[in-house]
């Protein structure tokens, strides 16, 4: 990896300085989880809207000296803001670009420009982060050439989320493809977990909170249970 650009760091930290009314230093310790969240979610937005001034977007996250400059200035500010950065800038991003294609590019230019929050849908609550292990299940209706996800049981609930809770819209969720019956592993699937005219879950889709997480409440960690919701082919 090539060395940090401190340069580019120096033009990211400028978007603090030049925006004191948004990213001024809480005094409110005792502010409810949901009150953080909105505030996190709108200084990320923010900073996303006035990063993208400095340098496209895409350039930067494709390279991960540049990526590091990006998250080192919201790092040193509220560790909040730089792991969502992170969650939705390089793993459910990064998931579109390496495993998408041409059809998913709108996915790509619509998380580049804050339009969407995505999530990573990997960890289930039975088993963490065991990829091969996954229980969420993705069925290919060849009539309706549509994916029929669904949660069999309640250790297959996506759990640990970063988003999921309150502020991502939408979700890589890995799932095990099963056609005709016979499984074909995991495989990873863009869903719209929340209407974006009301933000609220789609109808077969269960959003809800991990609860309190010490030292980062910034952060809204949910779980996600599918209730054969399908999406398009």
């Amino acid at each position: 990896m090539r060395e940090i650009n401190l340069e580019l760091v120096e033009k990211y930290f400028n978007i603090f300085r030049e925006n004191k009314h948004l990213y001024q230093q809480d005094t409110f310790e005792e502010d409810p989880r949901g009150l953080k969240r909105t505030k996190v979610n709108r200084r990320l937005l923010k900073y996303i809207g006035e990063a993208r001034k400095i340098m496209p977007l895409r350039e930067v996250f494709n390279d991960t000296a540049l990526f590091t400059a990006l998250i080192t200035a919201p790092y040193l500010y509220d560790e909040s803001i730089s792991t969502k950065l992170v969650v939705n800038l390089q793993l459910y991003y990064k998931t579109i670009i390496n495993l998408g294609t041409e059809i998913h590019e709108e996915w790509a230019r619509r998380c580049e420009e804050g339009e969407d929050i995505g999530c990573f849908g990997l960890t289930e609550l039975g088993h963490g982060s065991n990829v091969r292990g996954i229980k969420t299940i993705a069925t290919y209706d060849k009539e309706a050439k549509e994916f029929v996800l669904h949660t069999p049981s309640q250790d297959a609930m996506k759990f640990w989320i970063g988003g999921a809770g309150k502020s991502s819209n939408t979700c890589a969720i890995f799932a095990q493809l099963y056609v005709d019956g016979v499984c074909h592993g995991p495989h990873a699937f863009l869903v719209p977990i929340r209407n974006k005219e009301n933000h609220m879950p789609m109808s077969g889709i269960t959003l809800g909170d991990c609860g309190k997480k010490e030292g980062l409440d910034g952060i809204d960690n949910g779980f996600i249970i599918f209730n054969n919701f399908r999406i398009p082919r």
